[in-house]
């Protein structure tokens, strides 16, 4: 049976015993695991027993994040000192976009690593990444913070 927060399972445990033997009707055993419904877009996942995702595909829509994060680090770099919202503007960005960008440009790489090999928790999605505003700059408050 699956339910908003477990899967639960029922075995009839007198069915795997050999026949013959001494048993007063079924017995049954029900075994209860944890788990979370985890939206990625347009895909549901379902993860049993923690917020780890299994080894699956990378998020394209996470990946595509970070390569717009990288662009805009480097497109930072390039305009020296120009001011950030005209450098947001020539790019096609509000400022406020591009800022998170930047923010993203500096996640620690084993959070990266993560994303790219498709191993980040399976409640880091695009949207939660984006959305983030107090994200720490030290990479260990950033693997606590998003939990990698």
């Amino acid at each position: 049976d699956v339910h908003d927060d477990r899967v639960e399972l029922t075995l009839c445990i007198d069915a795997l015993l050999p026949a013959g033997s001494l048993v007063n009707g079924p017995v049954l055993h029900c075994l209860s695991v944890a788990m979370a419904r985890i939206l990625r877009g347009h895909d549901a996942r379902i993860t049993i027993g923690g917020d780890m995702a299994p080894a699956a595909p990378a998020d394209q829509a996470l990946l595509k994040l970070l390569a717009a994060a990288r662009t805009a680090w480097q497109a930072m770099l390039a305009a020296g000192e120009t001011p950030l919202a005209e450098v947001a503007k020539v790019h096609g960005y509000l400022p406020e976009q591009f800022t998170m960008l930047l923010r993203l440009a500096t996640l620690a790489p084993c959070i990266v690593t993560a994303i790219v090999e498709g191993r980040q928790p399976a409640s880091l999605n695009r949207q939660r990444l984006a959305t983030i505003t107090n994200l720490p700059r030290d990479w260990a408050g950033q693997r606590i913070a998003l939990g990698v």
